[in-house]
């Protein structure tokens, strides 16, 4: 075969990928935490009926067990318990307040079609918590 042939299809084979708008990783910051605005760029902001949330960005609850032991005050829904020497419990509830906020810096996944975006995780800078 020769080689303007194989280039030609080689192209052929790019194009028609790039037709399909294969998913592509793009970063954004929360303009907006209600409702939830993300800007991708100078010119694009995404507005919530784009965007697909994941568990990362919302306020959740998880089932966890927990153990304490020493000497000290911890809160149990807003009572004291003043010199605790040893606390366990099994299967708690705990909520993760993992709400976006405004100034959050965030990656998205495009979906294929650029019609949606998934908003997979907050980027921490080095030094945040």
């Amino acid at each position: 075969m020769s080689n303007r042939l194989l280039e030609a299809l080689k192209q052929n084979a790019l194009d028609a990928y790039q037709q399909t708008n294969p998913a592509a990783v793009i970063y954004g910051v929360v303009i907006s935490a209600k409702p939830v605005e993300i800007q991708v760029s100078t010119k694009l902001t995404l507005s919530e009926e784009f965007l697909i949330l994941t568990r990362n960005v919302k306020k959740y609850k998880v089932k966890a067990d927990a153990q304490y032991q020493g000497d000290g005050t911890i809160e149990i829904e807003g009572i004291d318990q003043t010199g605790l020497k040893e606390f366990a419990a099994e299967e708690i509830e705990i909520t993760v307040h993992n709400e976006l906020e405004e100034g959050d810096k965030v990656i998205l996944l495009q979906v294929q079609g650029g019609q949606e975006y998934v908003v997979l995780d907050k980027i921490m800078e080095e030094g945040e918590e």
